[in-house]
């Protein structure tokens, strides 16, 4: 008999999560389809008052909460046959991790972290504020520090 499995579910739920982030901030959200996906599940393309920016970068999604850990508030994804791929990207590549459990998901800039830690074989990086994807901070945070321009941070 047939299965569908609870990870594609999960898997399907952190793509859907972050392609409402981005498209409720006005970018652009283009999935790669997993017969192309290579390392890289999406393409942001960013708008900023309905005129692109010229920008792009790639993001790498991994979701569910075996990629968190609450204790240490940190999260973490294999790299894998990925490191290449990554590094040498012509565009940006941001990972992603969105943990359901959370309603939320965190970012990393891979190929700066693969850089300072060319040895690593899991990309490691703490859960925080400051690095916080989600639908508000998606534009009050990510889109202005991606386009070099000073993020919207709120006094609380």
């Amino acid at each position: 008999m047939s299965t569908y499995k609870r990870s594609a579910i999960t898997a399907k739920e952190g793509i859907n999560f972050v392609r409402s982030a981005v498209e409720s901030g006005g970018s652009l959200f283009i999935k790669i389809e997993q017969e192309n996906d290579l390392g890289i599940d999406a393409l942001l393309e960013f708008i900023k008052d309905e005129h692109p920016l010229n920008k792009q970068l790639a993001v790498q999604i991994k979701s569910g909460a075996s990629y968190y850990t609450p204790e240490a508030n940190e999260c973490a994804f294999p790299i894998g046959s990925h490191r290449g791929y990554w590094s040498q990207h012509p565009l940006a590549v941001f990972g992603l991790v969105y943990v359901p459990a959370l309603q939320n998901a965190y970012w990393v800039d891979l190929k700066r972290y693969l850089k300072a830690n060319p040895t690593a074989t899991v990309v490691r990086f703490p859960a925080t504020q400051a690095n916080q994807f989600n639908t508000v901070t998606f534009k009050k945070l990510f889109l202005p520090a991606v386009a070099g321009e000073t993020p919207i941070l709120e006094i609380d």
